[in-house]
């Protein structure tokens, strides 16, 4: 038989166009573009196309190269400026990046997805007016341009607005029904509304769990019952960096029982640190699968033989709930999620008696497995001490620390009154960045006005990238206010870190009873308020009591120390006697 000779074209014209080729059968380009460049230095698609693989790895740097290479020998590109301004974005040269897209548009006009770049670039420089003016552009260019709406929900939902927040991530999904993503964003989105919407959100996620599993879900991966072998225990998260999901979950990977339980990580974390490297090394074994899809996770932990497998996080950031629809593993649990799952796949849902008293009336689908104390914080190394208060200091200073989006109508009311009743006390509102922006300034100093109260007793905190600055500038009040119905976790945790008292609204479900919860495990119950009445009479009674305040100042961090929160061997060893006791279930066939 005669071998069919293949001629290897040498022109770059025809080398770009297999490269271009092999891309569009989804295989592996950027060598193509490589070659097309080793031939003529100055062909500037192939430059382009090569630095937008290389962005798609992560090599910024090489990427911004090229393409300001190719710019050199074509000033007029307008991908190759697109494509710079996604470059110098993603290395956080905010500046930069929107400067080249606005090029782009004055090269190329009227650009959909350049307006929706530069809309992101001006959202991450703080300039968030100017990033929704461009969002409601491209919306009103492109009434169902889906990106645009998602991403003027997420916008609404920082500031706070999260009714408008709501109504656009409806919008979005009736135009991308199978977007898994942004239907977790509206559940995310429907748990602040948890006063009045518990049936509502827990339908919805029963109807994410129906819409978005595959079409033949696998059979759970067959392995051995033995209720008292060592087991394989998966966690699945995309908070594996520093997060609060992280905070609660550090201390106990750290100190599981490696005699009875291996453990395995699977990260769908999108950027590393310092945190995901030491939760790295608690690990039995590590996977970084962030840019692999739903179903080959899911296929690598099959793989793996995972016994149990913890999905942490749910519906919120980043994570990927939908990767449990593939049944990876005989026994799934829920923790850290805002919710019901909504996913017939996930038998448990890890909680206590606090957060889900018998008498709940949340709806879900899990089974509750209640343990002694669902939190466990990691102190905070970085914190400053604990400083008296100045004895000289004649006026109350209250604080919140909460993302905007849990500041609702109901507890701004409810704070308004609260300093009503405590002439001369201030309120200090702080959450990273939020409120260095205008509109959110505006809106809430507007919302409190409604209720009697002046500017001059809000204080509009700008954030601190330093932990131990924002801790510091906590530890600065007298008094922490929780809000509600959607209450504060790490917030109210770092509040008691540094002496502050936190004042509470015991809500009707999981993320309405975290502050009850919190409480609860430091010994404080009488901080836990039943109503808004008793909430003020709580918050009243401490503001006038200097010599409570005082010792609770004094005591606090050792209290918290002391208790279940800050305490990882037990709690290790609880959360391991109720996997346990999911496991052996198992292996007598009843779940």
């Amino acid at each position: 038989m005669r071998r069919r000779l293949v001629e290897i074209p040498s022109d770059s014209d025809a080398l770009f166009l297999v490269a271009l080729a092999v891309q569009a059968r989804g295989e592996p380009a950027h060598g193509g573009y490589e070659r097309v460049l080793a031939v003529a230095a100055a062909h500037t698609g192939a430059a382009i196309n090569a630095a937008v693989v290389l962005a798609e790895r992560g090599q910024v740097s090489r990427a911004a190269r090229l393409l300001r290479r190719a710019m050199a020998i074509d000033p007029a590109l307008p991908p190759a400026h697109g494509n710079l301004g996604l470059c110098l974005l993603r290395a956080e040269d905010f500046a930069g990046a929107i400067a080249a897209l606005r090029r782009t548009l004055g090269l190329a006009g009227i650009d959909l997805l350049t307006l929706l770049n530069l809309g992101v670039a001006l959202e991450r420089a703080g300039r968030k007016s100017e990033a929704q003016a461009h969002y409601r552009l491209t919306v009103v260019i492109a009434p169902d341009f889906g990106r645009a709406i998602y991403n003027e929900a997420l916008l609404a939902q920082a500031r706070g607005d999260m009714a408008s927040a709501i109504g656009s991530f409806k919008r979005t999904l009736a135009i991308a029904p199978e977007d898994a993503r942004v239907h977790s964003n509206l559940l995310f989105a429907l748990a602040y509304r948890a006063d009045r919407g518990n049936r509502m959100r827990a339908a919805e996620a029963i109807g994410w769990g129906r819409r978005h599993r595959p079409v033949m879900p696998p059979s759970p991966p067959v392995t051995a019952r033995d209720p008292d072998r060592r087991l394989r225990l998966g966690y699945l998260s995309a908070d594996l960096r520093a997060s609060p999901v992280a905070r609660n979950i550090e201390g106990l990977i750290g100190h599981h029982d490696r005699s009875a339980v291996e453990v395995a990580m699977y990260s769908v974390t999108p950027t590393a640190d310092a945190v995901t490297a030491r939760l790295r090394g608690h690990a039995d074994l590590w996977r970084d699968l962030a840019l692999a899809d739903d179903g080959s996770v899911a296929e690598t932990i099959r793989k793996d033989r995972v016994d149990i497998l913890v999905v942490l996080g749910g519906h919120t950031g980043d994570n990927r709930p939908r990767i449990a629809t593939f049944r990876p593993a005989p026994i799934m649990v829920s923790a850290h999620d805002l919710g019901t799952s909504g996913m017939a796949e996930i038998g448990y849902w890890l909680t206590d008696a606090v957060l889900h008293p018998p008498d709940s009336g949340e709806p879900f689908v899990e089974r509750l497995v209640r343990l002694p104390c669902f939190y466990l914080q990691t102190p905070p190394a970085e914190a400053p001490p604990v400083e008296p208060r100045p004895a000289d200091r004649r006026t109350i200073g209250f604080v919140s620390a909460n993302n905007p989006a849990k500041l609702s109508p109901a507890t701004i009311a409810l704070w308004s009154r609260v300093l009503a009743a405590v002439p001369d006390s201030t309120l200090a509102l702080k959450f990273a960045d939020a409120f260095e922006d205008p509109a959110t300034q505006r809106r809430h100093v507007s919302e409190f006005a409604r209720h009697g109260i002046s500017p001059e007793r809000l204080s509009l905190v700008s954030g601190s990238r330093d932990s131990r600055d924002h801790l510091a500038a906590i530890g600065m009040a007298d008094i922490a206010l929780d809000p509600f119905p959607f209450n504060g976790s790490t917030t109210s945790f770092e509040a008691l870190w540094m002496g502050l008292p936190v004042v509470t609204l015991a809500g009707s479900c999981f993320v309405g009873r975290v502050g009850a919860s919190l409480l609860t495990a430091i010994g404080l119950p009488e901080l836990i308020a039943r109503d808004e009445d008793a909430y003020i009479g709580i918050a009243r009674a401490l503001a006038t009591d200097s010599g409570r305040l005082a010792a609770l100042r004094a005591g606090l961090r050792a209290r918290v120390s002391a208790s279940p929160l800050c305490q990882p061997a037990p709690y290790a060893r609880s959360v391991e006697a109720a996997l346990r006791e999911m496991w052996r279930r198992w292996c007598a066939g009843e779940g």
